[in-house]
């Protein structure tokens, strides 16, 4: 940040930086949830659309360096800009629009285009969003934010096989039986 750009960071006091990193941690847990649970089905509904294999592989490796690539210019953006809130809020809002529409993809470009899309949400929100949590950590102790944070990984990352399983396996089951066979087979090897 140059001296003649003031921080539109948010200023906190203790109470309200162990508010924002509970707040935080909460919608994340759920953004987690849903955007893993997407992308740990996403390779069997791609193939459910009749993608091939080089297809599958080609949209998430595009999807990751989308989504890296363009954190370096959001991060930056939201630096010079000092609009942390609406950047971080802009980015949730695509990426959890993103997600229910696969629903709605009848082929797999349009498929594609959405995971991408959602990787693009993800990239938009996580750097403004971790401007804003940095200065909480100060206040609060940083090994605390630290383990909250992995914490809420950790439930989110445990919780999506059991969400899907429950809510997504029998969608696909009515509709083809091919991704279920592959997934048990590979289970079975």
């Amino acid at each position: 940040m140059t001296a003649e750009t003031p921080s539109r960071a948010p200023r906190l006091n203790a109470r309200s930086s162990l508010r924002l990193v509970i707040a935080f941690g909460i919608v994340s847990l759920f953004a987690d949830m849903t955007y893993e649970g997407m992308r740990s089905i996403a390779g069997p509904y791609l193939a459910l659309l009749a993608a091939s294999g080089l297809a599958v592989g080609l949209i998430g490796g595009v999807g990751e360096l989308v989504s890296y690539a363009l954190r370096l210019v959001t991060g930056h953006w939201a630096d010079r800009s000092g609009w942390y809130w609406p950047i971080t809020l802009a980015g949730y809002a695509v990426q959890m629009i993103a997600v229910p529409l696969l629903a709605l993809a009848h082929s797999w470009p349009a498929a594609a285009a959405l995971i991408i899309l959602e990787r693009v949400g993800k990239a938009t929100r996580n750097p403004a969003r971790n401007a804003m949590l940095a200065p909480a950590g100060d206040h609060t102790r940083s090994c605390w934010h630290s383990h909250w944070s992995h914490q809420r990984h950790a439930v989110g990352d445990s919780l999506k096989p059991t969400r899907n399983g429950r809510w997504q396996a029998p969608r696909l089951r009515r509709q083809r039986h091919v991704p279920l066979r592959i997934t048990t087979r590979s289970i079975r090897a």
